[in-house]
């Protein structure tokens, strides 16, 4: 058919509508239309139809973009990377994607309608019963973790996210396969297992802190060793333990380092549960996690008791050695020089006065023999304390406590230096009480009193007074020599009692001494538990006092 032919029928056609349809509208008895209105009945036809061609292709398009649409949906509904349910309150599954039938084992026919419950364990169930519960009671997302078994025996752990749809009653259950976060909790907590294992299996002292400077961990052997409980030693709880001549250090170590996130190492005292304190060195780590995030320390300490007791014995050790040789000086020096000097004043005058008896010249025969007299005592006196230090260093010299009355052995020191006092024009006055009984060793208290008396007389001028005192106090007495001679310097005193140092002055009148009767006078007191002091002040004098336990 022909292009005007086709368009006379088409015409033709719409023309036979127009009249048709103003017939089945007009009423029936109107009039035949006009060629002008069926031409526009004609118009209104091809409007009419030119739009139902266009609803037509609009809802073709619409019908197209609704499969387009809903395969799109189907494929990212079944290829999702997690499974989806559409579940009843009872757990009845109604539909799933292909995933969620791949987790449960089955194909999705065989899975419509069995219950989603029949594939958690047992040992999960309740946790998903209560999810179930809950996410139908309050219409909001609920999450859980459950453990699935498939048809094939094989387990899975997912977590559950679950929302109901109010209009259709379903719970949209959609499953996340967790099985490595599961695989790498579980690789964590074996390794904190191994970890705490060998920690408690193990002989150091382990301690972990948080970045708020608290301690959150303690192994075995540390509460073993200070024998607390855990709950004892958390957070700050294990610095009640340090000793306090070591708290302050310690804790000033352990902030700063935290402060500047280092590594350090210190050494101190913690009590042990026996009650005593031990050393301990503590190493401390800075921990930083799997993104290089600051955790916290990690502590490592071990007992080095034993290591600080060696260390003290070779200090202590070392100090005896030096004593030793600073003795072993002292002793060649008073051997060499200070024995030496009064022998040759001996020889010298006596070889003078013989000279003289000889020539029988008298004149100087008195003033010889008393020289010589004095170097004797000097020589016999040194002797003396040269013999009772030798035995006291070489350990012959025994102590023998026995009761004696302190006032009486003063009384008989004083008495045998009475001929040097009154040589020098010197008075001994004593503040003694009745009596004073004493459990000492005789001979070493006799001692010290004729070097601290003789020593006073030495010091003190012509004229002046040496006082002897002796005082009770609790569990002691006090007994104290004084004169008013020459005294010491400050910077002197501290010298006195030590073998190391050599310190020794001529008396007022030249006499002459080594220093050592002052040292013999410290070990004597010491022996008897008791101490010895000066207190002295150049030109005014010295008082010396020791203590000897009563009685």
């Amino acid at each position: 058919m022909t292009k005007e032919i086709k368009k006379s029928v088409e015409e033709i056609d719409l023309r036979e509508k127009a009249e048709a349809q103003h017939k089945k509208s007009a009423p029936v008895k109107a009039a035949k239309l006009s060629e002008a209105d069926i031409q526009k009945l004609i118009h209104e036809l091809e409007v009419q139809k030119i739009e139902l061609e266009m609803q037509k292709e609009q809802l073709q398009t619409a019908e197209e973009n609704s499969r387009e649409s809903s395969d799109k949906f189907t494929a990212f509904y079944d290829f999702a990377p997690a499974g989806y349910f559409s579940l009843d309150s009872k757990g009845t599954i109604y539909g799933m994607n292909l995933l969620g039938a791949a987790m449960l084992g089955k194909g999705r026919a065989a899975l419509v309608n069995s219950n989603f419950k029949l594939y958690v364990t047992t040992d999960t169930r309740k946790e998903f019963a209560d999810f179930l519960e809950a996410a139908f009671a309050a219409n909001t997302k609920q999450v859980c973790e459950v453990s699935l078994k498939t048809s094939e025996g094989i387990t899975i752990w997912v977590q559950l996210e679950g929302i109901v749809s109010k209009e259709e009653k379903k719970c949209l259950l959609v499953a996340i396969d967790i099985k490595r976060r599961k695989q790498a909790e579980e690789a964590l907590r074996e390794s904190e297992v191994h970890f705490q294992t060998l920690a408690d299996t193990g002989q150091a002292l382990i301690w972990t802190a948080g970045t708020d400077k608290k301690c959150n961990y303690f192994n075995k052997p540390w509460l073993a060793f200070t024998g607390r409980r855990l709950e004892q030693e958390l957070g700050d709880g294990w610095a009640e333990g340090v000793h306090q001549d070591d708290f302050h250090r310690c804790i000033d170590i352990y902030v700063g380092a935290f402060d500047r996130r280092e590594k350090f190492s210190m050494d101190y005292r913690i009590r042990h549960f026996s009650g005593e304190y031990r050393w301990i060195q503590d190493d401390g780590t800075p921990r930083y996690n799997s993104k290089n995030e600051f955790i916290g320390y990690i502590g490592h300490c071990l007992d080095i008791s034993e290591r600080k007791t060696a260390e003290e014995a070779l200090r202590e050790s070392e100090i005896s050695l030096r004593e030793l040789n600073a003795t072993k000086d002292k002793f060649f020096s008073i051997i060499a020089h200070d024995l030496r000097s009064p022998f040759n004043s001996i020889m010298g005058f006596s070889s003078l006065l013989a000279s003289q008896i000889k020539e029988k010249d008298y004149k100087s025969v008195e003033k010889f023999g008393e020289i010589i007299q004095g170097s004797s005592k000097r020589a016999m006196d040194l002797l003396t304390n040269l013999l009772e230090w030798s035995r006291s260093q070489t350990g012959r010299m025994e102590y023998k406590p026995e009761y004696v009355e302190l006032v009486s052995l003063i009384n008989e020191a004083s008495e045998l230096l009475n001929d040097f006092a009154q040589q020098k024009s010197v008075s001994i006055k004593k503040d003694l009480p009745h009596n004073a009984p004493v459990l000492a060793d005789k001979a070493m208290v006799s001692t010290i009193l004729r070097n601290l008396i003789s020593n006073a007389i030495k010091y003190s001028n012509s004229g002046d007074e040496v006082l002897i005192s002796a005082e009770q106090k609790q569990n002691e007495i006090v007994i104290c020599v004084s004169d008013k001679g020459v005294g010491i310097n400050k910077n002197d005193i501290e010298n006195l009692f030590r073998i190391d140092k050599s310190y020794s002055t001529p008396g007022t009148q030249n006499e002459k001494g080594t220093g050592l009767g002052l040292i013999l006078c410290k070990e004597f007191v010491e022996k008897h538990g008791g101490k010895i002091w000066v207190e002295s002040e150049a030109g005014k004098g010295s008082t010396f006092c020791f203590t000897i336990p009563s009685i």
